[in-house]
C-alpha cells in the first residue's frame, strides 16, 4: 500500500528521522509532505540523505515553504522522485546534479524570485538548461587560458619569453 506522509511545525525532525531509519521503516513512504516552515538549509540535507538511502518508493516530496536557500544536495541522491515541490522558498539556483532524477516528471519551483527565468518550463526544458550551463562551464574552462605571466617571472626573470606550445 502507498503511504502518504506528512510532518507538520511540531514535528521533532531529528525523531522523524530516526523512526524512517529504524529498520527502514521509509520504505512503503510513496509521498512526503514537509510544507510551511517544518525544515531548514540544514535539516532538509540530513531529510533527504535518510530519505535516499531508506525511503526507496518516495515518487513525491514537497519542501515548500520552508524559507530553503538551496536545493539540499542530497534531494538529488532521491532517484525514484517524480514530483518535486520546491516552491515558496528562497532558492537562488538549480543545482546540475538535478539530472540524476532522471524519473522526474514535475518540478514545482514558483516563489524562488531568482528561478523566475524559468518560469513555464517543464521538467525536460529544465533539464535542457542545467545540461547547457554545465557544457558552457566545461567549454569555458577547456578554453580558458589560464595567465601564468606572473610564475613566468618568477621562475624565468622578468622580461623573459617563455615558448609555450599554445604559441607555436
Amino acid at each position: 500500500l502507498p503511504l502518504q506522509l506528512a510532518l507538520d511545525k511540531g514535528t521533532d525532525l531529528q525523531v522523524a528521522i530516526r523512526i524512517l531509519e529504524a529498520q527502514d521503516a521509509g520504505v512503503g513512504i510513496t509521498e512526503l509532505k514537509c510544507d510551511g516552515k517544518v525544515v531548514g538549509d540544514d535539516n532538509a540535507q540530513s531529510l533527504c540523505a535518510s530519505l535516499a538511502a531508506h525511503a526507496c518508493s518516495l515518487t513525491a516530496l514537497d519542501l515548500s515553504g520552508n524559507e530553503l536557500t538551496a536545493v539540499p544536495p542530497a534531494v538529488c541522491d532521491i532517484v525514484s522522485l517524480q514530483t518535486l515541490d520546491l516552491s515558496g522558498n528562497a532558492i537562488a539556483e538549480l543545482p546540475p546534479e538535478l539530472l540524476r532524477l532522471t524519473e522526474l516528471r514535475e518540478l514545482k519551483r514558483d516563489g524562488n524570485p531568482a528561478l523566475a527565468p524559468l518560469a513555464g518550463k517543464g521538467v525536460a526544458e529544465i533539464f535542457e538548461y542545467l545540461r547547457d550551463g554545465r557544457l558552457a562551464l566545461l567549454l569555458a574552462l577547456l578554453h580558458s587560458k589560464p595567465d601564468t605571466s606572473a610564475w613566468d617571472e618568477e621562475r624565468h626573470g622578468k622580461g623573459t619569453k617563455v615558448m609555450r606550445r599554445s604559441d607555436c
